[in-house]
Formats: structure tokens, C-alpha cells, sequence
């Protein structure tokens, strides 16, 4: 478990400049923390509720080299459509956890 923990640590100090406090006032740097986390916490979310298996174990500075040429045009009914450069090697993933994305949903409230 302890090889695991400072993988995370290391992961929030590099990618999520957590090694990088903003100021010297005690509550400025409590919140920074606490968003650096909520992030950290927000992406792996992302990660295993919309990515493929394999791609799911990508740190942040590895899924943020792969970025590709992504746009939206509008269709003839006004819905937003997708289209990823033709040289993009991993089409097919991406609009797939487009798709995911779209049918995520909401636990409902009790």
C-alpha cells in the first residue's frame, strides 16, 4: 500500500504542482491543497467511468501528450457533432468516451 500512496503523491507533486504551495498564508495554501486533490480525485473519476480499460491507468502527464485536433460543427438539427483529425491514431477510443460520457448518469437523489 505504501508504494501505491507515494505514487499518488508523487503523481500530485509533479503533474498537479502540489510541490508548488502559492503563498505563505496557512488558509490560501488549505484551499490549494484541497483543490489539487479535488482534481487529482475529479480526473480519476473521469478515468474510470469514461475511458477504455487500457487507458485507464494513464497519469495525468501522459493522457495530456496525447492530445489531438478536436472540433464540433453543428448539424442540420443543431446538435453538436464531433470530428477528430483524420491523423489522430486513436479515433475510435476518443469517440467512444465521448459516448460514455453522454450516457453517464446521475445517481438519483434519496
Amino acid at each position: 500500500m505504501g508504494g501505491v500512496a507515494e505514487l499518488v503523491i508523487r503523481e500530485m507533486k509533479e503533474a498537479y504542482a502540489l510541490g508548488k504551495i502559492p503563498t505563505s498564508d496557512w488558509q490560501a495554501n488549505q484551499a490549494y491543497f484541497q483543490l489539487v486533490v479535488f482534481a487529482y480525485n475529479l480526473l480519476n473519476w473521469f478515468r474510470r467511468f469514461c475511458l477504455p480499460e487500457p487507458w485507464q491507468r494513464l497519469t495525468l502527464r501522459r493522457f495530456a501528450s496525447g492530445s489531438c485536433w478536436y472540433r464540433v460543427n453543428s448539424s442540420a438539427a443543431g446538435e453538436a457533432a464531433p470530428q477528430v483529425a483524420h491523423s489522430f491514431p486513436y479515433q475510435d477510443e476518443f469517440l467512444g468516451t465521448l459516448r460514455r460520457i453522454r450516457h453517464l448518469k446521475l445517481p438519483s437523489a434519496k
